[in-house]
């Protein structure tokens, strides 16, 4: 007992001194001092880690089963909450990535999934600075780069155009359902991944609810303190 109050003690003059890094510059932005209790290093809020980089992630409040709200990025001695709401479950858990050189975090959830479905969000965080860095959403550069002609349903016929490329596709009219959209879909499924250091987001199209085209990937680029829409294709395969 008398350890943990010196602790919280200490903690609290830290507060008290007006800034949020102490003299060997170690981050520690957390609304209560007694999460680092009942929280922070509790294996039961434990959601996800990487233990050789010595990073966890861990879960303030539950309100619901596989539902949860705010959460703590543990990364050395640094330690941060985020006001975040989110879901996991025993087959969808965060994932945590490193990229550009290892100076950032990608924290991915998945808001939802199920046959057809799948929807994910993303956060990136400065490992130096614990704060997270603004990201370019990537259905708003859909939105403005991802131009549909008019879809003619008698032939299944379908064309689109983005940056200076155009793809034509024919749909099977046999296998086409009468509920085909009358332009491309792109919210249904979709997730975050890192190759080569480099972020990029992929969308699945589809014309209807249960036909699926490939995929488009946007590329993103870290420039001027942002993750920045770089480029996009569609992978005809």
């Amino acid at each position: 007992m008398l350890k943990n109050f010196i602790f919280l003690l200490s903690f609290i003059l830290l507060l008290l001194s007006g800034c949020n890094k102490s003299q060997d510059n170690v981050i520690v932005n957390l609304p209560n001092p007694e999460y680092f209790e009942t929280k922070i290093d509790n294996p039961e809020h434990l959601l996800a880690s990487m233990e050789k980089e010595n990073i966890s992630l861990y879960f303030d409040k539950s309100p619901e089963e596989y539902s949860y709200h705010g959460a703590y990025i543990k990364s050395d001695s640094n330690i941060s909450y985020y006001d975040w709401d989110f879901y996991a479950d025993m087959y969808w858990m965060p994932e945590l990535t490193l990229l550009n050189n290892k100076e950032h975090l990608l924290v991915q959830f998945v808001d939802g999934h199920g046959t057809g479905v799948l929807f994910s969000r993303a956060y990136i965080i400065d490992l130096a600075t614990m704060e997270e860095i603004p990201m370019h959403s990537p259905f708003e550069i859909l939105d403005t780069y991802l131009q549909v002609d008019e879809f003619n349903h008698e032939t299944g016929v379908l064309r689109f155009h983005y940056l200076d490329e155009t793809v034509a596709l024919e749909i099977d009219s046999d296998i086409f359902d009468i509920m085909a959209f009358d332009s491309v879909g792109y919210e249904s499924f979709f997730r975050y991944e890192i190759k080569d250091d480099t972020l990029f987001f992929w969308t699945t199209l589809q014309v209807s609810p249960t036909y699926f085209l490939n995929n488009m990937t946007i590329t993103y680029k870290f420039e001027n303190g942002e993750y920045q829409f770089d480029t996009m294709k569609y992978i005809q395969e």
